[in-house]
């Protein structure tokens, strides 16, 4: 078995069918299996991947367990494929993408982690490189510097790369976890993906742990495949956005110092705080403006709510919290 093809569901049905479909679609003539677990979905999700697709391997979880931990099963479930492939459910599969990343990985034997070009469903190239969190680029993110013309420049291309097009094969600190391939005997020495993040942080810990291992992580501009985005988390942007937030100050936590986290938590509050009050203003001018941004403005307020409850209670309040999904439905 060359590749193990893992997919974490929960409630996205019609993104799942075509995930689904563009899997089985390039996994032709390939020594693949794939595996899906679904998180306790309530649409329909899991019994359509036992009608539709017989070839997955199924397991259904009573619970939410989020997607770290929804991965962990898997993988521990699967056979001991030469790869392990973690892919989002809102991901639609391009032609050659599977083949372009085996044949990387064989020529590249010291590689632990590569990740394809990724695109928007409207055809503009997706950031799917990011570099490791640190202060510097915390501030280039909260005073929107990355957005500007001096984003074009590494020092100010913060977190998101923004000073990369994404137009060339190169390595990277760190990968969007909507499309992962990863050499097994690297995940054998590093370890699985840690599940005490519930659904985000959790990648770009991981490619840290990775790197720190010796094993380089490479975007390959050569594989391609479309991120819709937000497919499981658009019943409830705002839930979903704190959760972020939660999982962020989470790696924060883990792998940077006291004095590093208060600069971060710093810019997290002139990001919000500074947002806060442009959307509200441009909230005023309209109703068009309140249907594009007034959303925006609902997550910053409730960004800046959870702000100062990790300020009231300091790490009581870091963490992802009790993960009522049902809460966000």
């Amino acid at each position: 078995m060359d590749i193990s093809i893992i997919v974490v569901t929960w409630n996205a049905k019609k993104f799942v069918q075509e995930c689904f479909g563009s899997i089985r679609e390039e996994t032709r003539g390939l020594s693949a299996e794939t595996i899906a677990v679904d998180n306790a979905s309530t649409d329909g999700t899991a019994d359509m991947i036992a009608e539709q697709f017989p070839e997955v391997r199924l397991i259904r979880s009573a619970t939410n367990l989020g997607f770290p931990k929804g991965n962990v099963v898997a993988v521990e479930a699967s056979q001991p494929a030469k790869y392990v492939c973690l892919v989002n459910p809102d991901v639609r599969v391009m032609p050659g993408c599977f083949r372009e990343l085996l044949e990387y990985m064989e020529k590249h034997p010291k590689v632990g982690v590569v990740g394809p070009l990724t695109w928007n469903p409207d055809g503009t190239v997706q950031w799917s490189c990011m570099r490791s969190p640190n202060v510097w680029t915390a501030w280039c993110r909260a005073l929107a510097i990355d957005r500007t013309i001096l984003g074009r420049l590494p020092l100010f291309g913060g977190n998101n790369m923004a000073d990369f097009a994404h137009d060339h094969t190169r390595e990277v600190e760190v990968l969007n976890g909507a499309f992962l391939f990863i050499r097994r005997s690297a995940i054998d020495q590093v370890g699985l993906i840690d599940d005490r993040y519930f659904m985000y942080g959790d990648d770009i810990d991981w490619c840290l742990r990775f790197r720190k291992a010796g094993w380089p992580v490479v975007f390959d501009a050569e594989a391609e495949a479309v991120h819709y985005g937000g497919g499981t988390t658009r019943r409830a942007p705002v839930y979903f956005y704190v959760e972020m937030q939660k999982a962020n100050l989470q790696y924060w936590e883990k792998h940077h110092s006291r004095p590093a986290r208060i600069g971060y938590l710093a810019s997290l509050w002139v990001h919000e705080l500074s947002r806060y009050v442009v959307y509200s203003i441009l909230c005023m001018l309209g109703e068009s403006w309140r249907a594009r941004v007034g959303f925006k403005a609902e997550k910053s307020l409730a960004g800046m709510r959870w702000l100062l409850g990790v300020i009231r209670h300091g790490s009581e309040s870091t963490g992802a919290g009790t993960h009522n999904v049902a809460a966000a439905s």
